[in-house]
């Protein structure tokens, strides 16, 4: 019989004739019993507990065996017994909160649902919020499949959101109104010109008549704006009067001007179709002069206006049926340029060198028989097609000055490799860097002729790196020996320090994970153990020193509880001068009450209710915590059974179990937290002093 790492291997003696056949059948039996029972562990299936109860009777019911060899297959079943079960229960768990989190999401919806349809959204502000962040915890802890739920919340959420929205822009918009229509009046009144003036005078009174049935007449603000608003449209009346009879003396002088345009427009409609590009643009500006002089005397209108209407509509039509034709020879030849450009994309990536660098040429040659596009157009699409055909020709280079120097670069990459696997040195490190120069040098492609040479050299690298390895293994044995022996002559005089010092040893243990096999059993027990000791006194260490602090902490945090209460009732007075009485140094040990004493100051209630809600969960994840360690609750039941199951701690990890919960640190983390309302602290405190002599 040989034993390794806590496992039986009975086929290195089976051909010895010390097991007989009829042994070896029972011994690989319960073998395999133990190893689909391993196997049952991550599977999350309803059925996992019956295959589990199947197994464990076949075990049971398998033929005896001698005790040297039931001792150590009874060791394996039980260890995988107990992770399986340990498995399933956090499974268990795990839905179990997940369905409360889910249940928690019905009611938050159907609470923010009823929010919706009331009246006005600004009251109940914070209610929503809360509502906000009680849905974003519980999300979490509600697992994925809530699509149709996030989407009905942020549904309801942007619907409320929206509304208070509405809500806060209403309260402001009547007032803000009647001062844009005072702002845009006064811009209008000192324009240079007055035709802001005569197209918006009209409208802008009538909207703000409309608007005064709308405000409050008696508010001394809204009387000021009134009259400031009349003030501005009697000047601007004013104006308007004035700019009407200099508007009559402009239009004599419009007349005079407009009948030599239109002299000079009867001369454009005379010219040649290859004159029209000089003509179009003569005839625009012609035109902009027309309309910036403005209206002619009305007697004078029929008079110019009807024939300037009809030259201008010849003659357009005339420009615009040449461009027409100029567009469309333009458009051709855009459609075949960028038909060419397409044939040189769909080119430019092949690997056909010689045959796509003929058609690529080919396609040059019938671009430059191709017409004009447009200026701007014509640029883009010619540096398109060039972009297409460099992109081609650049890599056809690349690619034969590549496979030139392929091979001479494969070979010095190789080089480069056989020289880093030489210079490698013993050490944590080592076995994956060789592992990795290997994938390196395998992934580098042939070398050609010097490959073998390459080859040689480089397992031989290699061989040098793995046997340096196993002499590591017996330095990193010793080096945990001389850690555990520090940790076990640890000084705790100090707590914190202690546990300071303990935390690098952990680290340094947890490192020193490769080590000779034929050791990890025994000193995976001896690491358990000291660790265990270790959290021991270190727990008695620091409860001593946390009583007295908790006889000072209840009376202080009893007093601002009460006085949160008034705060809550709307009893401010009696509040504030309970506040008055209170002495900053008595809380300021207690930094989370030296807190919420400025919180109740500052008199800020929101983020009193957010400190208060916080403070619960803290102490409710404390309490629980206690409890279950002191075995005041129902719940520890499960978790000492767990405790007892998983004791043997098998497979090794390379980090020490878990330490049993210290007393002490939930004492200090329960001193750290704020208060709450009174009647909660004095039920949080009795469940404390409850749990904590519970022992």
């Amino acid at each position: 019989m040989a034993e390794q790492d806590g496992k039986l291997e009975t086929g290195a003696v089976a051909g010895g004739g010390n097991i007989s056949s009829g042994l070896q059948e029972r011994l690989h039996e319960r073998e395999r019993i133990c190893a689909e029972l391993t196997r049952l562990i991550g599977r999350d299936d309803p059925a996992a507990p019956e295959d589990f109860a199947a197994l464990r009777q076949q075990y049971e019911q398998a033929p005896e065996l001698p005790p040297e060899y039931a001792e150590i297959l009874d060791k394996q079943f039980a260890e995988a017994t107990a992770a399986f079960e340990n498995w399933w229960r956090q499974a268990e768990s795990r839905r179990a909160r997940r369905e409360e989190a889910r249940a928690e999401l019905e009611q938050l919806l159907g609470e923010l649902s009823r929010l919706a349809t009331a009246d006005r959204m600004l009251p109940v502000r914070r209610q929503f919020e809360r509502l906000e962040s009680d849905w974003r915890k519980a999300s979490a802890d509600a697992g994925s499949d809530l699509e149709a739920q996030q989407a009905a919340f942020q549904e309801l959420q942007s619907k409320v959101r929206a509304a208070l929205e509405r809500e806060e822009v209403a309260a402001k918009a009547a007032f803000e109104q009647l001062q844009q229509l005072s702002s845009e009046l006064e811009t209008l009144v000192a324009a240079p010109d007055c035709e802001g003036l005569k197209e918006r005078k009209s409208a802008l009174d009538a909207a703000h008549a409309a608007l005064l049935g709308e405000l409050n007449l008696e508010e001394k603000r809204v009387r000021e704006l009134e009259a400031h608003f009349h003030e501005l449209a009697r000047k601007g009346s004013s104006r308007l009067a004035q700019h009407f009879q200099e508007l009559d003396l402009a239009r004599w002088e419009s007349f005079t001007v407009k009948q030599d345009l239109l002299k000079e427009l009867e001369t454009l409609a005379a010219a040649e179709d290859r004159e029209l590009p000089a003509v179009a643009k003569k005839f625009r500006l012609l035109r902009e002069k027309w309309w910036k002089l403005g209206a002619v005397p009305r007697e004078k209108q029929p008079e110019i206006n009807p024939r300037f209407r009809e030259l201008s509509e010849a003659l357009k039509r005339r420009v615009d049926a040449y461009y027409e034709a100029l567009h469309a020879e333009q458009r051709s030849a855009a459609a075949a340029k960028t038909a060419l450009c397409e044939q040189a994309e769909a080119l430019m990536s092949k690997t056909e060198w010689n045959a796509t660098a003929e058609a690529l040429k080919a396609l040059q040659q019938e671009w430059k028989k191709l017409r004009h596009a447009g200026r701007e157009l014509d640029d883009a699409l010619y540096a398109r097609f060039r972009a297409a055909c460099n992109h081609f020709f650049e890599a056809r280079n690349q690619y034969f000055e590549r496979r030139n120097r392929e091979c001479a670069a494969v070979a010095e990459v190789k080089a480069g490799l056989c020289a880093e696997a030489e210079a490698l040195t013993p050490g944590p490190e080592a076995g994956r860097r060789a592992r990795e120069l290997r994938q390196r040098f395998q992934a580098a492609g042939s070398a050609g002729r010097q490959e073998p040479e390459l080859y040689r050299r480089f397992n031989a690298a290699l061989d040098q790196v793995f046997n340096a390895r196993r002499n590591e293994l017996s330095a990193n044995a010793a080096r945990f020996r001389e850690l555990l022996a520090e940790l076990k002559t640890l000084e705790l005089s100090d707590p914190a320090t202690a546990e300071k010092r303990a935390r690098p040893l952990r680290r340094e243990l947890g490192a020193l994970n490769a080590l000779p096999r034929e050791q990890v059993a025994a000193l995976e027990r001896e690491e358990e153990q000291v660790w265990r000791d270790f959290e021991d006194r270190l727990a008695a260490a620091r409860t001593s020193g946390a009583r007295d602090r908790f006889a000072r902490w209840r009376p202080l945090a009893r007093e601002l509880a009460a006085i949160w209460d008034l705060v809550r009732e709307d009893r401010d007075e009696e509040a504030q001068a309970r506040l008055a009485a209170l002495n900053d140094e008595d809380y300021a040990p207690f930094p989370a009450l030296m807190k919420f004493l400025q919180q109740l100051r500052a008199g800020d209630r929101t983020r009193l209710e957010r400190s208060v809600n916080v403070a619960r969960e803290e102490h409710e994840r404390i309490l629980r915590e206690l409890e279950k360690a002191t075995g005041h609750s129902a719940v520890n039941d499960l978790a000492a059974e767990l405790t007892a199951a998983i004791a043997g701690n098998f497979g090794f990890s390379g980090n020490p179990v878990a330490p049993v919960v210290d007393k002490g640190r939930l004492l200090e983390e329960y001193l750290a937290t704020g208060p709450l309302d009174a009647a909660g602290l004095e039920e949080s405190c009795r469940r404390f002093e409850a749990a904590w002599s519970g022992e």
